[in-house]
């Protein structure tokens, strides 16, 4: 975002006036990462651009879509459930893209939804839209983590309305033998304390391609975690919702954090991450006025996980994993906590299971969801330069750290429209001993060409944060060229107090 905020006016647009308009943007620039951590709580920053803080405020129709891989899933079920007027929800298996370009397959033809909702409601069409079910949402299965996911197995079904009817919340028990199950065992304590690098198969909370951005094999992750998991299931178990973990737990320090994730076992073991939930313990009772835990003393906490449409399939096995760290997906609190946790009938996973049949040929609850009618809407630009990624972890163990790290260009591409070519360089990474919070860095830096004829402009941007156990370092840089002069300069430094995280 620190590039993106301050790029050069097109000259095409806006004249000669470019150079002025951009130099007053620059003059004007902050750290925004600074902006952001400066309000740990959910205040006034937070709210003004929510409306569930008034859902009544809403007085117009609302269609709300998202996808299983973008970080808005849950908001198309919230305002279905929470508007006063009509809305409608969408949730397909879809990245942070629009649905009739979006992977993975299969997509949906956004246009037809679109048209038919404001030909509704801007026309006073008499077409329908207003009896379409409450929800429509894709039921994945049998997902496999691969580096390039371009279909996604399942089916869409729909619930007229919601919340549903159709759907019960069913208790599962996170019993001591490590068992999932319907039954609650014996009441006994267990203790985790994860190595600060679990969590590196997170993959990206705004997944934007079907690659390593989604989260891969969680046999990884699972290994600083404390596992708990059904038997081989011998009928299907279908959830549409979001599951809850209620749990009593005590940490050893003031601060800490809790993860939770909910995996698909299959058969050779491949774990595949339906939906995951964290909690800042500080946030048990609230993100508006955190409290810091009484070391040693037990809390009623309850994790609730991301919206999820998933069919666990026969053969297979529901995996629950808890761990204290989540990296690089969340900052690790100050200390290296240990979490005691009593398990048996006080650790309760609450799952939202459709009332569906067990037979996969039922299929009563379906929805058809027509494909677009053309299978490749995007415009092709020239490439001058070609795209590439790379992403991996390097664990030093002479230093004992590791480091997640992304390089991504691009590429330079040319608009035929108009010739503007542009190109876009990022660089990231992200260090942290696996014994100590204290001192994990982060670096992001985003380099932005644009050019056309003998007008060129480049961008260079750099983040960086070292986290400390009283405060987060955070210091930057932004340069920008014209022609490759450089004609401004900034450097950032800053130190933000931490407020219960």
């Amino acid at each position: 975002m620190q590039c993106y905020a301050y790029r050069a006016p097109d000259p095409l647009l806006v004249g000669d006036r470019w150079k002025d308009m951009w130099l007053e943007r620059l003059e004007g620039s902050k750290l925004i990462l600074d902006e952001w951590l400066s309000h740990q709580r959910f205040d006034d920053f937070w709210k003004h651009g929510s409306i569930g803080q008034n859902y009544n405020d809403v007085k117009i129709p609302c269609l709300v879509i998202s996808g299983w891989a973008d970080a808005y899933k849950n908001a198309p079920p919230d305002t279905a459930e929470n508007l006063p007027g009509v809305a409608k929800a969408i949730n397909g298996p879809w990245v942070h893209k629009y649905p009739h370009f979006a992977y993975p397959h299969p997509r949906a033809d956004f246009h037809k939804e679109a048209l038919r909702w404001w030909d509704r409601w801007l026309k006073n069409e008499p077409n329908g839209a207003e009896d379409i079910p409450d929800y429509r949402a894709y039921i994945s299965q049998n997902v496999r983590p691969s580096r390039w996911r371009e279909h996604e197995e399942g089916r869409w079904v729909k619930e007229q309305h919601w919340p549903s009817p159709e759907i019960s919340n069913q208790t599962w028990f996170l019993n001591p033998d490590h068992g999932l199950s319907l039954n609650a065992g014996s009441t006994e304590e267990l203790s985790i304390c994860s190595p600060e690098d679990t969590g590196i198969e997170c993959g990206e909370v705004f997944a934007l391609k079907p690659d390593a951005e989604t989260p891969g094999d969680q046999r990884i992750d699972d290994a600083g975690s404390l596992v708990f998991e059904t038997g081989v299931l011998d009928q299907a178990v279908e959830i549409l919702g979001r599951t809850r973990l209620s749990l009593k737990v005590a940490i050893d320090a003031p601060l800490g954090n809790l993860a939770v994730r909910l995996i698909d076992v299959h058969p050779d073991g491949v774990s595949h991450r339906v939906s995951y939930g964290v909690l800042n313990l500080a946030h048990r009772n609230g993100n508006e006025t955190p409290e810091k835990m009484v070391p040693g003393k037990t809390e009623d906490v309850t994790i609730v996980l991301d919206e999820a449409g998933y069919r666990f399939l026969p053969g297979h096995q529901i995996r629950v994993s808890i761990s204290t760290a989540y990296w690089p997906l969340i900052m690790p609190s100050p200390y290296h906590v240990t979490a005691s946790i009593p398990f048996g009938v006080d650790a309760a996973l609450s799952l939202p299971v459709r009332k569906t049949s067990t037979l996969a040929t039922d299929r009563r609850d379906e929805v058809d969801m027509p494909l677009p009618d053309n299978p490749d809407p995007l415009p092709h630009y020239k490439e001058i330069s070609p795209s590439s990624v790379d992403r991996w972890v390097r664990k030093g163990l002479s230093k004992n750290e590791t480091q997640y790290n992304v390089i991504e260009d691009s590429g330079e591409t040319e608009v035929p429209e108009h010739g503007l070519r542009h190109r876009y360089l990022r660089s990231e990474n992200w260090t942290i001993n696996p014994e100590t919070p204290e001192g994990a860095t982060a670096r992001s830096s985003w380099t932005c060409w644009m050019s056309r004829g003998d007008w060129s402009i480049r961008l260079e941007t750099e983040v960086r944060m070292t986290m400390k156990a009283d405060c987060f370092e955070i210091s930057g840089d932004l340069k920008a060229f014209e022609s490759d002069q450089q004609i401004f300069v900034r450097s950032f430094n800053k130190m933000v107090e931490r407020d219960h995280m």
